[in-house]
């Protein structure tokens, strides 16, 4: 019965032979294969993730073990995927490793996860694993490669009409197979998974079956997908996100019935949630949660949050392996690492703004070495997922963050500069000798590069410019700088003198070269470090001894900071956003700074104060002068603020007015109330994100009490999820049936029969309006 099974899978999936009748084809290696690998080798493999309810018994009828086999040989559903599954290099390699060892399981495991049995070896004598292997003497590992060769894709006459794909032997045959569109749930392009044909789509159908097509050309396949996403995406989606590497359904607990349609192009993931098309940049994640319990995927991102359920069909651990992949690597170019907001790799951002914050005063800063072994660990970190990275200052000294820096920047792949093409024509540049015509060339080859490597590039330049306007503390001065970085920029060895030359002249003349307007960033922000200054200067506002100056452009939120060897305060600092200034101005504000910073070095107290930050905080409305300085420390909660910036000018709130705090987006266009108990350090220094804090009458809540003061017997009663928080860690919620009747509020286990567990009258019960996290609602 087996057999018959095989034998009917086609003989590019499955070849059955007879010991007796077929004696030809029983070599002493293909022999030595059956022994090497056998049942139970070769099931560890493909039926390493059958679920008890799919096993396959004895006495299964031969429709139930078509099913089973389908699914275990032909879609690969219960196979143990490689650790290098969708990453083709990766696969390749291992591959060429592999058969030149005894390991077939290995090899098995490979050419199945993706790896390509045809992908070149790198050695001109032996450009393929199956002439690598017989080079080694592993007759067992070519007779396997060689039988993976032999398998090959049935022709099929294809045909989508009438909202039917449907396949046949050719063009005048009957039918041998069709399906509705409305049973696909995922169209593939291209997938990581090599086969016989360059260029394929595949297709995943409600039942669990999948269905894999090639041809020979790519505009073939890029016509059938394009047809097929017209079939099956909804209008509103498919207007949006043109052509995709991979799209389908998914449930999804925010999507219209539990279900979301997904589209992936690139980076971009496209969302459609009830009648509204999410767009995401998955290099651009907040987080992304895949559970190893169950299998889940949970995406953050600035506009919500996406809970995708895991779903046992082949279909969903490619949806899985496809984001992660997308949302950012390690070990490839800039444009693939994990972004800010502002299109900064997340670990040259965390480096920037440690050392920003804890370095620039230190003497020899990215010369001096760190701990070789602190650097390797810290940059392992970032490569294996750099959103997730934290560090206190006793795990890695700033020395160590300051080497991951430049180790990362070395190591990354085509470079900072984008390839050694590009590296060369910057390198010509340098050598020409009028000065004005190497600032243009500069500028030139600036624009063409591709927007992350161009932000990357400002970003680290303004911070250099930042180290060497204090070079007369930490001895860092242009040449300095260029003799560290020239060589870490262009990847090479440092004997070309030029590559020196361009940093030098790139932190010299930065205004000029990085001339260009940031339209994300508001000018409210450029005023907020600059008017602390000079009110400090003029000596109001700011307690004295417990300031950190922390300069930085608004592409990265990094800049210099004050930190020496000796430092006895912990330090406060503030932002003061320099992008698309004028050199005059941004010589300015950096001496302004420096003033302040020796000012303070003077002054500062003996005794440790409490670490705090100086925050712009404006009240009733934003505009220039209207901000209040604030020290906010790093607990300070949203009510302390208000009741902080409502004494600071001297505001008496009467009985009926109602203060609260909001956090101000996209230049005024979005707002969001503060919960009162929420800290405000967190929210006014997000990561890649611009925002003010305002502080203004709470008119909602004011509405509210007069509303609830006019009724003489409001009643209300209904079930609500019921947290007590006795500390910030107890966050337990529980199901209560609440009770609102006349003057008293009520808390009962069960039902309104039960007995009550609490009751408050209603005139001493305080009412918020808000929630604690941006992310993360605390009730479902």
């Amino acid at each position: 019965m087996v057999t018959g099974v095989h034998r009917s899978l086609g003989q590019n999936v499955s070849k059955v032979r007879s010991l007796k009748l077929d004696e030809r084809v029983w070599t002493d290696d293909l022999i030595r294969v059956f022994l090497q690998l056998g049942n139970a080798k070769a099931n560890t493999f493909w039926g390493a993730n059958i679920p008890p309810s799919e096993s396959l018994c004895v006495n299964a009828n031969d429709e139930h073990r078509l099913q089973h086999i389908t699914a275990k040989y032909v879609h690969g559903k219960y196979r143990k995927y490689h650790t290098l599954y969708g990453h083709q290099e990766e696969l390749d390699s291992a591959l060429c490793k592999a058969v030149q060892s005894a390991d077939l399981l290995e090899i098995l495991a490979l050419l199945h996860c993706g790896a390509d049995i045809k992908c070149h070896t790198g050695i001109p004598e032996f450009p393929t694993p199956l002439s690598l292997a017989k080079r080694s003497g592993q007759s067992a590992q070519a007779e396997l490669l060689t039988q993976n060769l032999n398998k090959d894709f049935a022709q099929r006459w294809c045909c989508l009409e009438g909202g039917v794909f449907s396949y046949y032997k050719n063009d005048h045959s009957n039918k041998r197979g069709s399906m509705k569109t409305s049973d696909i749930i995922c169209l593939s392009v291209n997938s990581p998974v090599k086969h016989v044909y360059e260029h394929t789509f595949e297709l995943y159908t409600d039942e669990g079956r999948g269905y894999l097509f090639g041809a020979d050309d790519a505009n073939t396949v890029r016509n059938w997908s394009k047809a097929i996403s017209m079939a099956l995406l909804p209008p509103a989606l498919f207007d949006v996100c043109g052509p995709c590497d991979r799209l389908g359904r998914l449930c999804c607990v925010e999507g219209s019935h539990g279900i979301g349609w997904f589209c992936l192009s690139g980076f971009i993931l496209h969302v459609l949630l009830e009648n509204t098309v999410q767009t995401i940049d998955l290099r651009k994640l907040l987080s992304l949660t895949l559970s190893d319990s169950d299998g889940s995927m949970v995406l953050v991102w600035r506009g919500g949050t996406l809970h995708v359920p895991t779903d046992r069909r082949p279909h969903f651990m490619g949806w899985q392996t496809c984001i992660q992949q997308k949302s950012g690597t390690g070990d490839q170019p800039l444009a693939h690492q994990q972004l800010t907001e502002l299109d900064v790799p997340v670990t040259i951002d965390c480096c920037l703004n440690h050392v920003t914050r804890h370095g620039l005063l230190s003497l020899g800063i990215y010369r001096t070495n760190g701990v070789n072994s602190h650097i390797t660990e810290l940059l392992k970190r970032f490569r294996k997922d750099a959103r997730s990275v934290t560090w206190s200052e006793s795990d890695f000294s700033v020395d160590d963050v300051a080497n991951t820096l430049k180790r990362f920047l070395r190591e990354v792949k085509d470079g900072v500069l984008n390839g050694q093409d590009n590296a060369k024509s910057w390198l010509k540049a340098a050598g020409l000798e009028d000065e004005s015509e190497r600032i243009y060339q500069y500028q030139n080859l600036l624009s063409n590069l591709p927007i992350v490597n161009r932000a990357t590039l400002k970003a680290l330049t303004h911070h250099l410019h930042s180290v060497h306007h204090l070079s007369n503390e930490n001895q860092m001065t242009k040449k300095n700088l260029g003799i560290v970085f020239g060589p870490t920029l262009f990847q090479t060895d440092g004997k070309d003198v030029k590559a020196l030359r361009v940093v030098e002249e790139l932190i010299q003349n930065y205004c000029s070269i990085f001339n260009e307007a940031d339209p994300r960033i508001g000018e409210e922000r450029l005023m907020k470090g600059k008017n602390f200054v000079d009110r400090w200067r003029s000596g109001g506002g700011v307690p004295p001894g417990t300031l950190e100056l922390h300069m930085a452009p608004p592409l990265v939120g990094t800049g210099f900071a004050a930190s020496d060897a000796d430092r006895s305060p912990p330090w406060t600092w503030v932002v003061v956003p320099v992008s698309s200034v004028s050199e005059s101005e941004l010589q300015r504000q950096l001496n302004l700074t420096t003033a302040a910073l020796k000012k303070h070095k003077n002054e500062r107290p003996s005794s440790k104060s409490t670490s705090s930050i100086i925050c712009s905080v404006y009240l009733e409305r934003i505009g220039e002068g209207l901000e209040v300085l604030v020290q906010v420390g790093a607990n300070m909660t949203a009510v302390e603020l208000v009741s902080e910036v409502l004494d600071y000018k001297e505001v008496n709130p009467t009985n009926e007015d109602f203060w609260s705090c909001y956090e101000i987006l996209e230049k005024g266009e979005m707002d969001r109330m503060l919960h009162y108990r929420e800290k405000v350090s967190p929210v006014y220094f997000s990561p890649g994100l611009q925002c003010n804090l305002l502080v203004k009458k709470n008119h909602y809540i004011s509405s509210i009490l007069k509303y609830l003061g006019m009724m003489e017997n409001v009643c209300k009663n209904g079930t609500l999820r019921v947290c007590e928080v006795k500390t910030e860690r107890s966050k337990k919620y529980s199901s209560r049936y609440c009770e609102l009747s006349g003057t008293t509020f009520r808390l009962h286990k069960g039902l309104q029969n039960s007995p009550c567990e609490r009751e408050w009258p209603v005139k001493e019960l305080k009412v918020y309006n808000g929630y604690r996290s941006k992310l993360h609602s605390p009730t479902p």
